[in-house]
C-alpha cells in the first residue's frame, strides 16, 4: 500500500493541474492587457482569498494555533515566499505556453534538496546531483526557441520559472520547519497571514497593480469573484494537501511527485485548446511537439531517477 504522503502528494498534484489551467484562463480572459492588470492584479485577488483560509483554520482549529512570535515569523516568511513564487510563475505564464512553463516545476526537488540540506539537515548524494543535472537539461530543451532557423533561449521565462521553483521549495521547507516546531494548523494559519501580507504590500506599494486591481474590480466584480474563487479553491486545496504531504514525508521526495504533472498538463492543454481556442493556445507544430515531448520526457526521466535516488 502506498504511504499516506504519496497519496496526498498525488492528490495535490491533481488539484494543481486544474488550478494551473484556471490560472491560464484567467490570465487570457481577464488579465491579459495593461488595463486588465496582468499577474499583479491576479495575485492580489489570490491573496485576498487567503483570508478565507485563515478564518477557516481559526474556526476549526483555533485551540491548536501557536501565536508565539517565533513560530509566527517563520510561518509568515513561508507565506511571503509563497506569494513570490506565484507572482514569478504568473509572469512566466504570460510569456509562454502552459506546457512549456509547468514542466520547469520539476526543478523544485533540486532546490528542495539544497534547502533541505541547509535547513533540515538533508544532504545530496552523487545520484541525486546527476538526477538534478538531467532535470535541468530537460528544462533547457523546453525553453529553447527556434526562430527563422536560429536556436535561442528564452532566458527571461526560464529565470522566472527557476526563481519560482526555488521559492516553492524554500516555502515548503520553511513551512515544514514551522509545522515541526508547532503543528500543521499553526503553520497553515501563519502561511495564510504571510500571503495576505504579501498581497497587501503589492496593493500598497505598487501603484500600477493597485490601479489595475481597482479598475478591474469595479468593471467586472461578479465575474472576477466567481471565476477566481473557483480557481482559488483548486489552487488552495492543492497547496494545502501538498504541504500536508511535505510535513509527514521527505520534502524532496514529495516534491518529486510533480514528475507526473507535465504529461497531464500537456494532454489537458491540447483538449482545452480544441474546446476553448480563444483562451487556451498551444503551439502544436511538428517541431514544437517534438521539442515539448523531448523536454518533458527528459524531465520525467530525471525526476524518476531522483525519486529512486532519494
Amino acid at each position: 500500500m502506498l504511504p499516506l504522503w504519496v497519496i496526498l502528494g498525488l492528490g495535490g498534484v491533481l488539484f494543481s493541474v486544474f488550478g494551473t489551467m484556471f490560472d491560464k484562463y484567467l490570465l487570457e480572459r481577464y488579465f491579459n492587457s495593461k488595463d486588465q492588470g496582468g499577474p499583479g492584479a491576479l495575485i492580489i485577488f489570490s491573496a485576498l482569498f487567503a483570508v478565507t483560509v485563515v478564518l477557516l483554520v481559526v474556526a476549526l482549529r483555533y485551540s491548536a494555533i501557536d501565536f508565539s512570535l517565533t513560530v509566527g515569523a517563520v510561518g509568515i516568511s513561508a507565506g511571503v515566499i509563497n506569494g513570490l513564487w506565484i507572482l514569478m510563475y504568473l509572469h512566466a505564464m504570460i510569456r509562454a505556453d502552459v506546457s512549456n512553463v509547468v514542466p520547469l516545476f520539476q526543478t523544485v526537488p533540486i532546490f528542495g534538496l539544497v534547502f533541505g540540506a541547509a535547513i533540515l539537515g538533508e544532504y545530496l548524494t552523487g545520484p541525486q546531483v546527476l538526477a538534478a543535472l538531467v532535470i535541468m537539461s530537460g528544462a533547457i530543451v523546453l525553453m529553447c526557441k527556434i526562430d527563422s532557423g536560429r536556436l535561442g533561449l528564452d532566458v527571461t521565462s526560464m529565470v522566472l520559472m527557476l526563481g519560482s521553483s526555488s521559492c516553492v521549495a524554500l516555502s515548503q521547507v520553511v513551512f515544514k520547519s514551522a509545522a515541526v516546531d508547532a503543528n500543521y494548523w499553526t503553520a497553515a494559519f501563519w502561511l495564510g497571514v504571510g500571503y495576505m501580507s504579501f498581497g497587501a504590500s503589492l496593493y500598497r506599494f505598487v501603484p500600477t497593480y493597485r490601479r489595475q486591481f481597482l479598475t478591474l474590480f469595479s468593471k467586472r466584480r461578479l465575474q472576477i469573484i466567481g471565476v477566481n474563487a473557483l480557481n482559488e479553491v483548486f489552487d488552495t486545496a492543492g497547496d494545502l494537501i501538498i504541504l500536508a504531504a511535505v510535513v509527514i514525508g521527505p520534502v524532496a521526495l514529495v516534491q518529486s511527485l510533480n514528475a507526473y504533472e507535465p504529461m497531464f498538463i500537456f494532454l489537458l492543454s491540447l483538449l482545452l485548446m480544441h474546446l476553448w481556442p480563444s483562451y487556451f493556445q498551444e503551439d502544436i507544430s511538428t517541431s514544437a511537439l517534438i521539442q515539448k515531448f523531448s523536454g518533458i520526457t527528459i524531465i520525467v526521466f530525471g525526476s524518476i531517477f531522483l525519486y529512486s535516488a532519494i
